[in-house]
């Protein structure tokens, strides 16, 4: 996965900068900035896919997606302790019974196999790195900064970390040319 992941953002970034460029748009990024767009590439375009790819080699695919229906629980969460943003009392009770849905769709999950469970547990951990890339994207849009700047550094970043991931863990980067991949 870290492999496919890493092209998969590296082809990503190159086409994002090139509309960039196209489009003339201009990034005015800081040290700072650069900083805040590694963290959400790590999270929102490395991490995020490495542990929902390894989730899904373990549970169904629409289990892995019912996973990412708590990433609003993690979002508000994470704005109401970062941001400071107030949860609204509709939101709050929205968010009640869809954790009770969610305890009700799992609840078989967690009698079966171990690997369920750990595919579950993945699932959760990739929804909540999603989580904090989401949270970081809030700042680079609060600071004004433009869209495809952002998703081109962030994704750009993101495929550097996968690949340094691969370095470290000693996995070739090879294309596979067949188009099946």
């Amino acid at each position: 996965p870290e492999v496919s992941i890493f092209y998969r953002f590296a082809i990503s970034a190159t086409l994002l900068f090139a509309l960039c460029r196209l489009f003339r748009v201009q990034a005015n990024f800081s040290r700072n900035d650069h900083l805040w767009l590694l963290i959400q590439g790590i999270f929102n375009f490395s991490l995020n896919y490495i542990f929902t790819y390894y989730a899904e080699a373990k549970v169904a695919s629409g289990i892995v997606a019912l996973t990412f229906s708590l990433l609003p629980y993690f979002n508000s969460l994470g704005m109401r302790i970062i941001f400071r943003k107030k949860i609204s009392l509709k939101i709050f009770v929205g968010m009640l019974f869809g954790a009770v849905g969610l305890f009700v769709i799992f609840q078989s999950e967690f009698n079966s196999s171990k690997d369920a469970i750990n595919g579950i547990v993945l699932g959760i951990i990739a929804t909540f790195f999603a989580s904090l890339g989401n949270l970081t994207s809030v700042r680079h849009f609060n600071k004004g900064h433009h869209l495809l700047q952002i998703l081109a550094w962030s994704m750009f970043y993101g495929s550097l970390f996968s690949a340094a991931i691969c370095f470290v863990f000693g996995k070739q980067l090879t294309w596979d040319p067949h188009p099946y991949y």
